[in-house]
């Protein structure tokens, strides 16, 4: 029997390549069981359930996340089940397969490239007792040699493949479902595993569209793109979001998209889609010229800003956006130009990446130009190069450790929005800079903290700043964690007002609120707070009040947190 296997980073995940080969086994009619664990399952516990089915093979999907891990089950594997032929495949293995077998005697084959047919040819030599000597895209091994058998060319029609899905449903568990329409990328940037393939090869919109129907009918939450550049035919693109914006149910589909290739046919259809249809994450990595040039990525940053400018207007689509820090020829000057311009576009979520010289990428091979030092292990991540120290990528994980935190969590928007304002109007980089350098000072990088004490250490940081107004931080504060925290008492140390007769005053305003609306207690789960100034004015929530001792705000929780004025 055959096991196909993998360690998925989390949970939520799962595997493409892994439908692809059951695709393959069902062809071919082998027994086999798909088995998907996580990096945060024991080792020991993985290698048990493997071992009770005691297969005859077992292949297992390899990638930065998961080859350290995959590799002890591997071992233990070899030990207590001596007779099973053991293959691996995947980005990880699949570049210096020779060395990976000496250095990891236990392992049997490596398929390498794209394994679809390779693992066909390899399946049915193995059932027929035949040799692998003429099976291209694999390497193994002849007694004590290692073989390299020649490269497999690429699929060019690449509907010989398999279907993934569509002839076995995926489960609608809550995970995430992976799916390609296309291999290969147009830009060839030179950190990416794409660009070790020239050009692009597109399934037909048939196959997709019956893919696609087939996960959306199983009750499939989130189905995630992973072509690299998945509108680089433009009007192929708006074609396939067309298809799916016309199918029923609640499935979120996420793609990478070249913001910049978006016309205008494109965002006139996008104004109609429903909020929650689409999420685009879109690769900036840097607005440094030299540095775009030196890793071949070619994108117009002017019309990629507009078309952005135009998908916030709409408001229906969630945005993420990425950039790189180690690139070639990006300083730390230039770093915070581009987090500052990218953090202007006002995303939903922005992620800041470090440099992963992966096995078998331009930039890795060519390394030694920028005098990279970089992690020799997965996930290879940069060091330190000629335009960034090892302290300057230091800080610069402790400021990617606060922007998770504070921007996007979006549990501290409209604190955030007016500090970016007032105190550091035109610099947000300078913001997380100094919160960096306050973290480091009072030793907090690396800590475990409850979500509350987030808004205290802000509140503190705040306060300790020259020139500003602590109680205008702190209230805004106040704010962010009432919206965000229905049901926790705001920290003592955020000093929260209260009127007299405070908790009187709130329970009639609800009982009568709750006969005029009946249900208004269940429904809307209210809560009452008080202000000492003018807060949604300050917030940019609503028109500046008539100046009063107190401000009262009712907070409604529905789908959206709602805010009004009351008196008590």
């Amino acid at each position: 029997m055959l096991i196909l296997t993998t360690l998925n980073s989390q949970y939520v995940h799962t595997n493409l390549a892994l439908k692809y080969l059951r695709g393959v086994a069902l062809k071919l009619g082998e027994p086999f069981v798909l088995m998907e664990f996580t990096i945060n399952e024991s080792p020991d516990e993985i290698l048990w359930r493997i071992f009770q089915h005691r297969p005859e093979m077992v292949a297992f999907s390899c990638y930065i996340w998961n080859i350290q891990d995959t590799v002890k089950v591997m071992k233990n594997l070899r030990k207590v089940w001596p007779e099973v032929l053991m293959v691996v495949g995947g980005p990880e293995v699949s570049y210096d397969s020779q060395s990976f077998l000496d250095e990891h005697p236990y392992v049997d084959l490596v398929v390498r490239g794209e394994g679809e047919k390779t693992f066909e040819e390899l399946l049915t030599a193995w059932r027929a007792g035949s040799s692998m000597e003429g099976i291209a895209g694999l390497t193994w091994r002849r007694d004590r040699e290692i073989i390299m058998n020649p490269d497999r060319p690429v699929f060019e029609n690449l509907d010989l493949i398999p279907l993934a899905y569509g002839t076995e449903n995926p489960a609608a568990d809550g995970r995430i479902v992976y799916y390609e329409t296309s291999r290969g990328c147009p830009f060839n940037c030179s950190y990416c595993l794409s660009s070790t393939l020239r050009g692009v090869r597109f399934f037909t919109d048939e196959r997709i569209k019956h893919e696609i129907k087939a996960m959306v009918t199983a009750g499939v939450g989130q189905v995630k793109f992973v072509d690299r550049s998945f509108n680089c035919r433009p009007e192929r693109a708006l074609e396939i979001m067309r298809f799916l914006a016309e199918l029923p149910g609640q499935t979120c589909f996420h793609f990478e998209i070249m913001a910049d290739l978006l016309d205008e046919e494109t965002l006139k259809f996008l104004a109609t889609v429903k909020p929650g249809l689409f999420q685009f994450e879109i690769g900036v990595q840097s607005t440094n010229s030299e540095t775009l040039s030196k890793i071949n990525r070619r994108q117009d940053l002017r019309r990629l800003a507009e078309n952005l400018r135009v998908l916030q207007r709409i408001g229906n689509i969630r945005i993420h956006l990425d950039l790189i820090a180690g690139l070639p020829e990006e300083n730390m000057d230039s770093l915070v130009k581009s987090f500052n311009w990218t953090y202007g576009l006002k995303p939903d979520y922005l992620q800041l990446g470090f440099l992963k010289l992966l096995k078998g990428t331009a930039i890795r091979q060519q390394s030694e130009q920028g005098d990279y030092l970089f992690k020799d292990y997965p996930p290879y991540e940069v060091l330190s190069n000629r335009w960034l120290s090892f302290g300057e990528i230091s800080f610069l994980k402790v400021v990617e450790d606060l922007l998770q935190k504070y921007y996007n969590s979006r549990v501290f928007s409209f604190t955030l929005k007016y500090c970016e304002a007032t105190v550091f109007p035109g610099n947000p980089f300078g913001f997380y800079q100094s919160l960096a350098d306050y973290w480091i000072r009072k030793d907090l990088v690396g800590r475990s903290l409850k979500r509350e004490r987030l808004y205290i250490f802000l509140f503190q940081f705040l306060s300790g700043l020259e020139g500003t107004n602590s109680n205008e931080f702190r209230q805004l504060l106040i704010l962010d964690f009432v919206i965000n925290n229905r049901n926790l008492n705001i920290p003592t140390e955020l000093e929260r007002m209260q009127i007299e007769k405070q908790g009187t005053r709130i329970k009639g305003f609800l009982a009568d609120r709750e006969r005029k609306m009946p249900g208004f207690r269940n429904r809307y789960r209210p809560r009452i707070e008080v202000f000492p100034l003018d807060i949604l004015a300050l917030a940019g929530i609503s028109l500046q009040e008539k100046e009063s001792p107190y401000y009262l705000v009712l907070f409604t929780y529905d789908e959206d947190v709602k805010l009004e004025y009351i008196n008590l």
